[in-house]
């Protein structure tokens, strides 16, 4: 009985193995080879799948050697090979792989931007300045940037004049975008970060700066404010909508002159949107 069963096993194996050939087959020129389902440990790497039923099957390791070495374009079996390079201490190594792997995965922005983060790890910790400063470079300028990690560790490496070069590239450039105004705030750029948040038109982020740019600059962000919610007004139909214009123009009361001015905006209201008796009856509610 037990030798039926570990020959049912084996067919079975193998069976799962004819299965993964084909789907990495199917995977054509790509360097991602795709995943399988399994119900006990959910997606897994088709690739890794297979090697690890290779070594169930009792493979020697030169046929696995082999293995990897045929399917080296898979970005799966590169980083295994990456991750065994560091376990085993063989830093220079794991270093050609990494920037191998950014040339042959470049279409693949979430990979070459993991590949790169962990070279300028390595490059830190063998203290190759040179290598790590042009690594921060190619991350900021190449990866997407969500957060000012790398950008600050880039201006820790920079000269005054070169970092302002630099950042104006980062502001305008296509990786920075989701960073500019964490950014501006962060360099004290005030006076850009208001103009390019007014020029925006986003209430969302006036809102986030506010307490930064209102010790800076009162009268600007009151009548971005004041200018928001006069565009409001005009499109804006459902009492909930009206509470929260009604919301701001309670704000711009604590800037200077806001009270005059919020006043003379909910007289405007009352004249022009009298006939809209939900935002008639709001304004009464908040004294208006």
């Amino acid at each position: 009985m037990i030798l039926l069963n570990e020959f049912q096993d084996k067919r079975l194996l193998e069976k799962k193995l004819q299965m993964l050939d084909e789907r990495i087959a199917n995977a054509g020129e790509k360097t991602d080879c795709g995943d399988c389902w399994s119900v006990h440990y959910g997606y897994e790497n088709n690739i890794l799948k297979r090697l690890e039923i290779m070594r169930k099957l009792e493979y020697s390791e030169e046929e696995i050697q082999e293995y990897r070495k045929i399917n080296w374009r898979f970005s799966a079996v590169r980083k295994l090979e990456i991750e065994e390079c560091l376990e085993k201490k063989e830093i220079n190594e794991a270093i050609r792989i990494l920037n191998e792997s950014k040339v042959l995965d470049k279409e693949y922005p979430g990979l070459v931007a993991e590949y790169s983060a962990k070279l300028i790890d390595l490059y830190k910790i063998r203290k190759q300045d040179k290598e790590y400063k042009e690594e921060l470079i190619f991350h900021v300028f190449s990866c997407r940037q969500d957060k000012l990690d790398y950008v600050n560790r880039l201006k820790s490496v920079c000269e005054h004049v070169e970092w302002e070069t630099l950042r104006e590239k980062i502001l305008n450039g296509r990786t920075g975008r989701q960073i500019k105004y964490p950014l501006l705030e962060a360099e004290k750029m005030y006076e850009r970060l208001l103009k390019d948040i007014v020029a925006d038109g986003s209430i969302f982020l006036l809102d986030q700066y506010e307490t930064v740019l209102k010790k800076k600059f009162p009268e600007q962000v009151r009548d971005a404010y004041t200018t928001y919610i006069k565009k409001q007004a005009d499109v804006v139909s459902d009492r909930k909508r009206y509470r929260d214009l009604i919301k701001y123009l309670k704000k711009i009361t604590k800037y200077p002159n806001g009270k005059e001015i919020a006043g003379n905006v909910a007289s405007e209201w009352r004249a022009c949107y009298y006939r809209r008796s939900a935002m008639m009856d709001e304004l009464r509610k908040e004294g208006f």
